[in-house]
């Protein structure tokens, strides 16, 4: 942030960590009053809001000459020389800034000049997911350090910024026709959250969203850093979890709402990745 708006709006610095090329820090700001302040930085700025006091009233922004404020959402961005005017109703807010020398930044993302603007920036705001839960693990490790944090928070942040070049391109490859738009991200999640796995197929995925399998299965990758059936997978065993933890269902009724063909298959399965067997997942997790 700019000195302009730390003038204005009253800010502590709780945590802080120099790296290679970059910055991290968590601070406390205080506003004061609901006015809009202009923030502008020599960096590529990503911000995080971790906690407020009393309120969860979002943060507003927009860009110069832009003349509507919009939700300042999952993730905030900002680059060098570009001047954001940001609003929000008085409260206190703990946030997470991650700030990346233009050398750095271009190293790392491959970026090319012209990839920021308003459209892709709100987009970022919104479909997030993947790098927001990479800066809420850099925070925490900056918060509670532990062994190796330094090796660790640097490698998060590189992570963090290879994965936000990808939604970039995703983003203009849907601007130009050739990624997947919101409304198709939306419901490919919820049907992946909402049906078990073994009646899902890219075939079917493909269709409900009007496109072919292979741009489901490129766009899909670009937007979420995983396959499709990585992320099926991913949803299963969480859902597994779930059951196991918060009922008494028998295993082989979890089993079929989950998708796995039998309960000997989903133990299997199960095991691999969690390094114990179902029974005694829930047995643990129950207690």
């Amino acid at each position: 942030m700019s000195a302009a708006l730390i003038d204005e709006v009253k800010a502590t610095l709780d945590r802080h960590m120099d790296l290679p090329g970059m910055q991290v820090e968590i601070r406390t700001y205080t506003w004061e009053t609901g006015e809009g302040v202009v923030s502008e930085s020599d960096y590529f700025c990503f911000s995080q809001t971790l906690k407020t006091r009393d309120r969860t009233d979002p943060i507003h922004w927009k860009l110069p000459g832009s003349r509507r404020f919009t939700t300042f959402g999952w993730l905030g961005v900002a680059t060098p020389g570009t001047p954001i005017e940001v609003r929000r109703t008085p409260d206190v807010v703990k946030t997470f800034v991650l700030r990346v020398e233009p050398d750095t930044f271009h190293r790392i993302t491959r970026l090319e000049d012209g990839w920021y603007n308003e459209r892709l920036m709100y987009r970022a705001n919104k479909e997030g997911v993947v790098p927001i839960r990479l800066l809420n693990e850099i925070a925490t490790e900056l918060t509670s350090p532990g062994h190796e944090s330094e090796s660790l928070i640097s490698a998060l942040c590189i992570a963090f910024l290879v994965r936000f070049a990808r939604m970039v391109r995703a983003g203009l490859d849907e601007a130009s026709g050739r990624g997947l738009g919101e409304w198709q991200m939306n419901r490919i999640r919820n049907m992946i959250s909402t049906q078990p796995a073994n009646r899902l197929s890219i075939d079917r995925l493909a269709e409900s969203c009007g496109i072919s399998g292979r741009h489901l299965m490129r766009g899909f990758k670009a937007v979420m850093g995983t396959t499709v059936h990585g992320y099926i997978d991913h949803v299963r065993m969480e859902r597994t979890k779930h059951l196991l933890s918060a009922t008494k269902m028998p295993l082989e009724t979890i089993a079929t709402q989950v998708g796995f063909a039998s309960a000997s298959h989903m133990s299997s399965t199960f095991s691999r990745a969690q390094g114990m067997a179902p029974s005694v997942f829930r047995q643990r997790f129950q207690r």
